[in-house]
């Protein structure tokens, strides 16, 4: 009973901080989170379809999984009443054809989110296609220059760099939906990315789209009653990987940088595929046998750590992989950021030995 009274105690106070925080981000002129806050706080209280009914990840608490769809009409209400997003900033080749397929990716992670009807395939074959309608109407996009001249000759094949690219984007969206099996594991890599994006750029948009997310991410990890849900996981993977190729396309980010901050979905990935694979299953198929699941059932058999052992869970996984990058990202002359892929191999040596000692 006391337990029960300390964990409200705490979850009001906490909530009593978040709003003190928006508050003051409302005068300096960030009302829209306001905005958020106001919209995060009463959305745990409404029942739509059937999205209350399904867990999220490692979680059994049945909590609402609409925080995608808040973070989307957040970035709609900021779009329309502040000139923070001022989308030209951005050189796409056709900025309609960017946000027509990033609302219908969002899209098909809410109608998943709230029936829970689509399959793996229908989900893919969509992504793929929406994927290449970006592609044919935004070139900056098309992954087609590295640092190798035998692997640039053969992105010279327009239907080869067309492949990758799909590839890529379509695979990050599934990594960012199967790393957001914890609270806080993707929203706080998506807070460090959108900081390093706007540190390099010093465009405004990507600075709003961190402060939306690190307020998402505060929320998640002490409340954790929203989750990001598909429609969150798909936009922030869609987000990510396109601005990503864009910014590394612009010669603004370096590959070994990106890799690195991203390395938890991108290993995650394909460690799940392989073991899948190896198992002869299917490797489009959700299990629950990621690094996260893993960290996530040790902490469940400590009392200590048992009523925040989800929450605790993201912020280890972000402590092992994203956040010691983004430290060194501050102090690494930008002439040496090759060693960012001595860093990430070490992150991927140190998955493996994590996964194996738990796994045993």
């Amino acid at each position: 009973m006391l337990q029960k009274l300390g964990i409200h105690y705490l979850k009001l106070n906490t909530n009593i901080l978040i709003f003190l925080y928006a508050v003051y981000l409302f005068f300096n002129f960030n009302y829209y989170l306001i905005f958020f806050g106001l919209i995060i706080s009463i959305i745990p209280f409404i029942k739509l379809g059937k999205e209350v009914s399904k867990n999220h990840g490692i979680e059994i608490e049945k909590n609402s999984r609409l925080g995608g769809f808040i973070i989307i009409i957040t970035i709609l209400f900021a779009y329309y009443t502040t000139r923070l997003f001022d989308l030209d900033n951005l050189l796409f080749d056709n900025l309609n054809f960017f946000l027509i397929a990033m609302i219908a990716i969002s899209l098909l992670g809410l109608v998943d989110d709230l029936f829970g009807k689509l399959g793996h395939l229908i989900r893919l074959y969509f992504n793929i296609f929406a994927i290449f309608i970006l592609l044919y109407t935004n070139e900056i996009f098309l992954f087609e220059t590295t640092n190798l001249n035998t692997i640039n000759l053969i992105l010279e094949y327009k239907l080869i760099s067309y492949l990758i690219t799909i590839f890529i984007i379509v695979g990050f969206i599934n990594a960012s939906n199967i790393s957001d099996g914890a609270n806080g594991i993707l929203s706080g890599i998506s807070t460090i990315i959108f900081l390093i994006f706007y540190f390099e750029t010093r465009n405004l948009i990507y600075f709003a789209l961190f402060e939306i997310i690190l307020f998402f991410f505060l929320y998640n990890i002490i409340i954790g009653k929203v989750y990001l849900g598909d429609a969150g996981s798909y936009l922030l993977g869609f987000l990510i990987s396109t601005n990503s190729l864009y910014l590394y396309n612009e010669n603004i980010l370096p590959a070994g940088l990106l890799a690195c901050i991203l390395c938890y979905p991108s290993i995650e990935v394909l460690m799940s595929i392989s073991r899948r694979l190896f198992k002869m299953q299917n490797p489009l198929l959700p299990d629950n046998f990621h690094l996260h699941n893993l960290i996530h059932d040790k902490l469940k058999k400590n009392k200590l750590f048992f009523s925040y052992s989800n929450s605790i869970t993201g912020l280890i996984i972000l402590l092992l992989f994203s956040i010691p990058c983004f430290l060194i990202y501050f102090f690494l002359p930008k002439d040496l950021f090759y060693l960012f892929w001595i860093l990430f191999l070490i992150q991927f040596i140190t998955y493996i030995i994590i996964y194996r000692y738990l796994k045993t």
